[in-house]
Formats: C-alpha cells, sequence, structure tokens
C-alpha cells in the first residue's frame, strides 16, 4: 500500500504544471509572501476547507490547468517588432512585412491552441455528475461539520479547565488550525487514491498524446516563422538575426520567470543607468557579451524544458509515479534558478568592472529591477518597520531603524 505522504506529491503536483509553483515560491525565491497578521486563511479554514478538496480535485481534472500556462504561450509576439526593427536595423516596408508575418503567426498559433485545448476539454471526466464524486462531497461535508463541533466542544473544555484565557485568541486559532490540517490530509488522501482511478489514467495518456502533437506542431510553427523572416532580410541582416533572437528572448523571459530576480534584464539597467556597454571599457563591453550568450542559453534550456516536460508529466501522472515527478519539478527548479543565477553572478561582475560611483548605482538598480520586495524602498521600510516590531532590539537599534 502506498503512503499518503508519497501521494500527497501527486495531489499538490496539479495547477501550473505540477507542483513548481510551489516548490519555486519555497525552495529558491526568497521573497515569500507571509501574511499580514500571520492569520491570512484563517476564515477559510473554517467555512471552506469541506469545499477546497473538491476544487482540487476538478482543477486536477482539467488538463488545461495541469499542464500550464507555457505551452501555450506563443513565441513571437507583435510586440517583438520593435527589437527587430531596432536590432535589425529594418526599414519601414520590411517592418510593415514582418509586423504581417508576425500577426499571421500568432493567428496560426492561437487557432491551434484551442483546437488543442478543446481536445483537452473532452477528454476530462465529467466530475460534477459523478456519481462517485458526489458521495465523496457529501462525506467530505459531514465530516467537516463533525470535526468542527469536536473543535468547538475541544475548546469550551479547555476553556472550562482553565488551559485557554476567553480571551485568548492565539490559543483557539491553533487549536483550530490543527484539526483544518489533519482534515486537509485526509482530503488529500481521498484524492490521491481517486486519481489513480481508471478514467484519470485514461485522461492523463490521452493528454500526454495531445500535448505531444501540440509540441510538434509549434516547433513547426516557430520553425517556419524563423524561415520566413530570414527571406525578408538581406544578408547582413541574416548575419545580425542570432543576435536579433537573443534579444527578443532575452525581453520575454521576465513574462516566463518565477523566481524573484529570474526576470531582470541586465541591458536595460545599464541603459537606464547611463553607461555605455557597447563601446566602453574592453572589459565590460566583452563580459556583457559573455552574459548575453550564457543567458540566451540558460533561458533556451528553460523554456524548452517547460513545454517538452509536460507529456513526462502526465506520463508519471498515468503511471502514478511520485518519484518521476519530483524529478521533474527538481529540474524545473534547478532551470528556472539556472536564469535567475546567470543575472545574479553577472551583476557583481559587471559592478565589478565599473568606477566606484557607477558601480554603486549599478547595483542598487539591477537589485531593485530583480529584488523589489527587498531593494525597493517600500521593500527597505517594510524591513524597517518588522525589525521595530521586535520586542528584542536594543533602544538605540530602535531609534536607529525608526
Amino acid at each position: 500500500m502506498r503512503s499518503v505522504s508519497k501521494w500527497n506529491v501527486l495531489v499538490r503536483s496539479l495547477g501550473l504544471a505540477v507542483l513548481s509553483i510551489s516548490l519555486t515560491a519555497g525552495l529558491a525565491s526568497g521573497q515569500d509572501r507571509p501574511s499580514r497578521d500571520g492569520q491570512q486563511n484563517r476564515g477559510n479554514d473554517r467555512e471552506q476547507s469541506g469545499r477546497r478538496g473538491m476544487g482540487n480535485m476538478s482543477r486536477m481534472a482539467n488538463l488545461t490547468q495541469v499542464v500550464g500556462e507555457e505551452i501555450f504561450r506563443p513565441t513571437y509576439m507583435v510586440r517583438d517588432l520593435n527589437t527587430y526593427a531596432r536590432t535589425l536595423d529594418l526599414s519601414r516596408d520590411q517592418q510593415s512585412m514582418i509586423k504581417t508575418l508576425i500577426e499571421d503567426y500568432d493567428a496560426a498559433f492561437r487557432v491551434n491552441v484551442d483546437e488543442i485545448q478543446a481536445e483537452l476539454s473532452e477528454s476530462r471526466p465529467d466530475l460534477e455528475n459523478d456519481p462517485e464524486i458526489i458521495e465523496q462531497r457529501e462525506v467530505m461535508r459531514e465530516r467537516f461539520q463533525e470535526i468542527r463541533a469536536d473543535i468547538e466542544e475541544e475548546i469550551e473544555r479547555q476553556r472550562e479547565a482553565g488551559e485557554i484565557a476567553e480571551d485568548d485568541r492565539g490559543a483557539v486559532r491553533e487549536v483550530w488550525r490543527s484539526r483544518m490540517n489533519g482534515m486537509r490530509e485526509e482530503m488529500q488522501a481521498s484524492m490521491s487514491d481517486f486519481v489513480q482511478t481508471d478514467r484519470f489514467k485514461t485522461m492523463y495518456a490521452e493528454g500526454s498524446r495531445i500535448i505531444s502533437t501540440w509540441i510538434n506542431l509549434r516547433a513547426q510553427l516557430d520553425s517556419e516563422f524563423q524561415a520566413n523572416l530570414a527571406l525578408l532580410l538581406n544578408e547582413d541582416q541574416q548575419a545580425m538575426l542570432p543576435a536579433a533572437n537573443r534579444e527578443v528572448r532575452r525581453a520575454n523571459a521576465a513574462s516566463t520567470g518565477r523566481l524573484a530576480g529570474e526576470g531582470t534584464n541586465l541591458i536595460n539597467v545599464l541603459r537606464e543607468v547611463g553607461i555605455d556597454h557597447d563601446h566602453g571599457d574592453e572589459t565590460l563591453v566583452a563580459s556583457v557579451a559573455t552574459y548575453r550568450i550564457d543567458l540566451d542559453d540558460a533561458i533556451i534550456a528553460r523554456d524548452q524544458f517547460l513545454v517538452t516536460q509536460v507529456p513526462s508529466m502526465l506520463n508519471a501522472l498515468e503511471r502514478s509515479s511520485p518519484k518521476s515527478l519530483q524529478r521533474l519539478v527538481t529540474e524545473r527548479v534547478e532551470l528556472h534558478e539556472g536564469v535567475r543565477n546567470v543575472h545574479d553572478r553577472y551583476i557583481d561582475l559587471i559592478a565589478s568592472q565599473l568606477p566606484e560611483e557607477q558601480a554603486s548605482e549599478f547595483m542598487q538598480e539591477a537589485l531593485r529591477a530583480g529584488y523589489p520586495r527587498i531593494y525597493s524602498p517600500m521593500g527597505a521600510q517594510r524591513a524597517f518597520d518588522a525589525a521595530n516590531k521586535l520586542d528584542s532590539l536594543d533602544p538605540n537599534t530602535r531609534e536607529a531603524v525608526a
């Protein structure tokens, strides 16, 4: 018999391409968003836990949500025309033709996405009218009512015994939190068993087939776009096309980033602080050139994995293989970190090659762009406010941060 703890991986993994969003936030961002008072979801615990599990099951049966949004995002967009125009020095006629080319690509891409998503929806089991789901929903509702009554009795007993003061809301919350966590584990165990049924396995197998077909088709659309784009360029522009494509990928990378610091664009930061990174100091120019290449390699590796890992994920779900899922999640996290680490590495390197005043300004703006919750003025103020609330803070330090 499989342990509940292993199969909780399956339950939590489905939403935006396995559980990568929650894992990346917890493992790598360094910018968790704590609740304002430590009580953020208290009301939901009391009123919505009985429904939350069924909602999670519905999401598990929605393959469009399971596979994530990245696979349905076009590689090229109309906004990229400005980047191509600047980097390739396009004439007005070329811009007009390339705009039409991008619009045609986008239209074809979206038509195919609509068809693929329709196929995925058709493969979804009807959970709303499924007798087993309806019965399970009723069982969960009754179980929630039982637990709620037990909690209220336990709180009253502890108050009468003097274990909890009448106005000790913290202790009351802790009783609620402990019992509701137990109920969530029950629901997760129930859902874990359900996703191993034939109806889900059939859905995941069909989803893997559909997505594999789509991956090949979108690769063909991208390849045709690049071939047609090259036909509209002269020889000099064709030679510059790889560099232009790198800039397009870099400009679009922020929308794919999940971690703080992952969407930073150091080229934009250099421009904003007025540093000539193309014709200035030779060492700086060389560093910026290698930054462009290293970043592009990391972006390509990440974005290709975000697309190509989807069939593997669905196959792992079909086989009920939490180890395979965990391996995919780990690789995804590492690739997101890989993009972020390129930025962080070159922030230090570039700053070390600048005069002191420029280095300080560049470092400040780069960190603010990548980690706004920490390095923006508001982020700093939040840190000071948090420090001021510490009981252990000595008076001199409190005055300094006030």
